[in-house]
């Protein structure tokens, strides 16, 4: 983060996207669950504070919030650091003869729309849908409103209404699986920390090495699958400090995996630490499973 000034006040704002609420993955938490911490470093020696005395709210969700709101001319849609601005955009336009139509949102993030003060729905750039039905009945002869609640920002702040929806524009910023083209992971100079088999059938399971070892890298190979089907899944993956206590996986990311299922489903390697034993990364038998950075 860029230097503050004495007393500054530090805004996080948490998207609740979507919960778990089945089975034993419920504990799907949301906001602030534990502690907000600034550190740095000087002369070699780290310092971190604690933020306490926090206000938690919600925004919410209704077109008189949005409203109630204080606008200003947009300079522009980008700030000092070429990150764009997330905010509540308000635009007017005229209309001759009020008809159905669908507005364009292609250049916009993440968010919500209003139309006169009727909620139209929610946009989000990676698609497929680019556009949102307006039915005719909401458009009035003269000036109407349209509002944005966008927490990404717009690369442009525009839209346009069209008489054909944009319903197959899907913009994936990167691919599903985890593995360049022609890339493979040798491992014939490693020697594996350990080898050994787990028990058919699902649930959790745990493999305790014969000493703690270090690294800034876990790579875990399966060498056959189970049940005699040709495909072996990984829901959760945790790895334990000497204590038994569970490291965080925040930092984790996914460097290789040499066989993921993203064919009819996303079962991509980075499933395996995503907080849900409802996804699973899943692959075909006698290939290795991800090398997941985890620093």
């Amino acid at each position: 983060m860029p230097a503050c000034p004495k007393g500054a006040r530090l805004d996080i704002l948490v998207e609740a996207m979507g919960r778990i609420n089945f089975g034993r993955a419920i504990k799907d938490f949301k906001g602030i669950t534990k502690n907000v911490e600034l550190s740095t470093d000087i002369d070699g020696y780290l310092f971190v504070c604690n933020l306490k005395n926090w206000e938690v709210y919600n925004i919410e969700d209704t077109y008189e919030f949005y409203q109630g709101m204080k606008f200003q001319p947009t300079q522009s849609l980008t700030d000092e650091r070429g990150q764009r601005i997330p905010g509540c955009y308000r635009i007017t336009f005229q209309v001759k003869k009020p008809s159905d139509t669908f507005l364009n949102f292609e250049t916009w993030g993440k968010g919500l729309v209003y139309v006169n003060g009727y909620a139209l729905g929610r946009i989000w750039e990676i698609g497929p849908q680019q556009t949102l039905y307006v039915p005719g009945c909401w458009l009035k002869k003269g000036e109407n409103e349209v509002v944005v609640f966008d927490i990404v920002g717009p690369k442009e702040a525009k839209s346009e209404g069209l008489s054909e929806p944009l319903l197959d524009q899907l913009l994936v910023q990167k691919p599903l699986t985890h593995r360049e083209e022609g890339q493979n992971l040798d491992l014939s100079a490693e020697k594996p920390v350990f080898t050994g088999s787990f028990k058919p059938g699902n649930g959790w399971q745990e493999v305790t090495f014969a000493q703690p070892v270090s690294g800034h890298y876990v790579c875990v190979e399966a060498t056959s699958s189970q049940n005699g089907k040709e495909l072996a899944c990984i829901a959760e993956m945790y790895l334990l400090d000497k204590n038994g206590e569970r490291l965080s996986r925040e930092p984790w990311v996914v460097e290789y995996a040499d066989s993921e299922d993203v064919s009819h489903v996303n079962c991509s390697a980075d499933k395996a630490f995503d907080l849900q034993e409802s996804t699973l990364l899943e692959h075909c038998g006698r290939q290795s499973l991800p090398s997941c950075s985890c620093h």
